[in-house]
């Protein structure tokens, strides 16, 4: 068993590593299968089904921008090939393919950890916004009209659209400047 990122398995995937793919398997299979047993494939049909998504994902391994999102791109492209198989096949549920373990949809320690990092880069970057900023696009989150938003503020209607989009961009600066690339926020 490795342990290597999804980085790091997709570079190695890119290499054709056998031992990544065999790492991507043993990882991700489960999220497979789990959508398979939802749509109701055939046990008969599952490697068929699981050997669709790795073409796939051996397809399209580029265009996956972030990594942490390999696992949720694995979950839907398993969920469009089972929609598309089902309308084709219009398959039944078999008592074996409902005895197979599912995958835990829960989050994984990694996962809640990048989540917690990226929380807390935005927590950051949001309080280092000058203050009317900050309430600008705190009253903006909370769903008000422009027009209450202008009065809290005292800023007239027309320039709410405005000022805000300069503070989001204010945000992604701050953002970029704590990943350390531009174009990661």
């Amino acid at each position: 068993m490795q342990h290597w990122s999804e980085r790091e398995l997709l570079d190695r995937l890119a290499l054709a590593d056998n031992a990544a793919a065999r790492e991507l398997v043993r990882r991700y299979e489960r999220i497979i299968v789990s959508s398979a047993a939802r749509h109701r494939i055939r046990r008969a049909d599952l490697d068929d089904l699981i050997q669709s998504v790795w073409v796939a994902l051996l397809a399209e391994h580029r265009t996956i921008r972030n990594p942490e999102a390999l696992p949720g791109w694995i979950r839907t492209t398993a969920h469009r090939l089972c929609v598309r198989f089902t309308r084709q096949h219009r398959t039944e549920l078999c008592a074996d393919l409902a005895e197979l373990p599912l995958a835990d949809e829960r989050p994984g320690p990694e996962q809640l950890a990048v989540r917690a990092d990226r929380a807390h880069l935005v927590r950051t970057a949001f309080a280092a916004l000058p203050e009317r900023c900050r309430r600008l696009l705190t009253l903006d989150l909370s769903r008000l009209g422009y027009a209450e938003i202008g009065s809290a503020l005292a800023l007239a209607e027309g320039s709410i659209g405005p000022t805000r989009r300069r503070c989001l961009d204010r945000l992604r600066a701050r953002l970029a400047e704590h990943l350390g690339d531009p174009a990661s926020p």
